[in-house]
């Protein structure tokens, strides 16, 4: 993975109304995940809420009319064990990508220079573009799949990114 040295201009410090507006316009595939994570029906305030309570670094990227695309951020699950999440958009995606790849090669590159010892992202394995994008665009790993983990028997994989390298 070949980290720029500084985030896209058009990303900034996340702020919870960036989360609010696109849990608000979350993608199909993002919200099946967090159905299928939290076992109801989705609802962009609860979806908001728990992504504003999460700790560490968090991202947003700006459109041209300055409205938030997609965000995303890591936050320390364990000491220097850093887990991975991102929302965003349809129009944020198809437009904004090599913005929020760099964005997010970006973070990855700080939190490892930081001393994070794991860096990791679970998505369901229906989801087959981000999937690609963990591995070809921000150099994860697929570890495994955890097969009928989330509510209604939908399989789980586990991507991760080790520095130096996986075992």
């Amino acid at each position: 993975m070949i980290a720029p040295s500084r985030p896209p201009s058009n990303v900034v410090k996340c702020a919870n109304a960036h989360i609010q507006f696109l849990c608000e316009r979350m993608r199909p595939d993002e919200i099946e995940q967090w159905e299928a994570l939290n076992g109801c029906e989705f609802n962009a305030d609860d979806a908001a809420r728990g992504l504003m309570n999460l700790g560490g670094l968090k991202f947003a990227v700006i459109g041209a009319d300055g409205l938030p695309v997609a965000a995303g951020g890591f936050y320390e699950d364990i000491p220097d064990v850093w887990g991975g999440w991102m929302i965003g958009s349809m129009e944020g995606w198809d437009t904004h990508w090599r913005s929020m790849t760099k964005a997010a090669r970006w973070l990855c590159a700080r939190l490892i220079a930081g001393g994070a010892r794991r860096l990791f992202i679970k998505s369901l394995v229906s989801r087959a573009c981000a999937i690609d994008w963990y591995g070809r665009a921000l150099g994860f790993t697929h570890e495994g799949t955890a097969f009928r983990y989330c509510f209604g028997g939908k399989d789980l994989g586990c991507y991760s990114l080790i520095p130096g390298g996986q075992p």
